[in-house]
């Protein structure tokens, strides 16, 4: 069975996400961030008003050490955002949008998967990491990112200027 994916770039690595969980793709637009954020949260940006967090997606499956920082400062025009329905992944560029069959099992484990890997994908021939979009957290960092990002729209909220 075939599956229309979305191909992006981490780490030097091609990877897919079902494209029923993408609900759009952006360019990297200025984020923000608090003291204290954890490093695999790149920061925060407003999309129509509403505060959405952005997870460092290379850092939080260590796949690249350190926080995204540092690369938002050296390449941050040629990066991409994925936004799912309450986040964003940072990603170092999206390809394309494709259609893809289930490869053959791979016997090796990934010690970075973090049970964040669907399946298997066939791409041109190649093997590629299919992505579940809603096991890339554990509950508690779920929780914990939704008490940042409500701070983040409180803060927002608090300096916004109302006319009256």
């Amino acid at each position: 069975m075939s599956e229309q994916v979305l191909v992006f770039m981490l780490a030097g690595q091609r990877f897919a996400l079902a494209t029923r969980e993408a609900r759009e793709c952006l360019p990297l637009p200025r984020l923000w961030r608090r003291p204290g954020t954890p490093a695999h949260v790149a920061g925060f940006f407003s999309l129509g008003g509403t505060v959405l967090p952005v997870l460092d997606l290379a850092h939080l499956l260590g796949l690249r050490d350190g926080g995204a920082t540092s690369l938002l400062e050296a390449d941050g025009l040629y990066r991409h955002l994925i936004r799912l329905d309450r986040v964003a992944l940072l990603v170092d560029r999206v390809i394309a949008l494709a259609v893809a069959v289930p490869a053959p099992p791979d016997p090796r484990a990934d010690d970075w998967q973090h049970g964040c890997v669907a399946g298997r994908l066939l791409l041109d021939g190649e093997p590629v990491a299919l992505l579940d979009a809603g096991r890339l957290l554990l509950e508690d960092e779920r929780a914990l990112l939704d008490r940042l990002a409500d701070a983040a729209r409180q803060r927002a909220e608090d300096w916004t200027i109302v006319d009256g």
